[in-house]
């Protein structure tokens, strides 16, 4: 919302991270992020040489990478290692994210909370860029709380005018319903009042339906 321009400029502009996003509030281990409480789990982040006390996590769902110090820091290989390794002794359940941040060892670049306001989750920022009284920062609709889905847009009255005027629909203009489920199940359709075919797009899990 609004100009991220100076965001994006000033990140990854210095050091050598090739990562970087906003922390989160709690250690890997403080936060359920890893499983360390589990024997195995901890015994591998051990022999891999994990500080689980002093790893610092970071939130995935929105992250600025430098591709080159990527590349260079092989972190797409050591992403894949921890995905093997995690099929041998489960240290993690939450998808994607605990491997992005075992492969940097936690070396990654802070970001202000503006670029991650998550809806829903507790943050000042989601309902301040919402309204205006903050000009400019990333919505983060985080989990399941997607805007495209009727009960994650119903879950965050205070940010609904936002997504309608990212559409460059009022709300007025735009209609939110659940379709049935013999339909498609999951879905909804966001459906301007003078749309024409094709011009209205439904989402459901898995991918979009046009």
């Amino acid at each position: 919302i609004g100009d991220i321009t100076s965001m994006v400029r000033n990140a990854l502009t210095g050091g050598s991270n090739a990562v970087a996003a906003v922390a989160r509030e709690k250690k890997a281990c403080g936060s359920h992020f890893l499983n360390c409480s589990n024997p195995d789990a901890l015994e591998l982040l051990w022999e891999t040489r994990v500080d689980v006390d002093a790893l610092d996590a970071f939130n995935a769902g929105v992250v600025v990478y430098d591709l080159k110090r990527w590349a260079e820091q092989k972190l797409t290989e050591r992403v894949e290692r921890w995905l093997e390794l995690n099929l041998r002794t489960e240290a993690f359940t939450l998808g994607t994210n605990p491997p992005l941040v075992l492969a940097t060892g936690g070396k990654f670049e802070r970001l202000s909370i503006q670029w991650n306001c998550q809806v829903g989750g507790g943050h000042g920022c989601a309902r301040s860029l919402a309204n205006g009284t903050t000009e400019h920062g990333v919505l983060h609709w985080s989990g399941e709380r997607k805007p495209w889905w009727a009960a994650g847009l119903s879950s965050a009255a205070g940010v609904r005018g936002a997504w309608s005027r990212a559409l460059g629909l009022s709300g007025a203009r735009c209609a939110l319903r659940a379709l049935p489920p013999d339909a498609a199940p999951n879905a909804t359709v966001v459906l301007p009042a003078n749309a024409r075919v094709p011009d209205f797009f439904a989402f459901r899990r898995g991918g979009a339906v046009f």
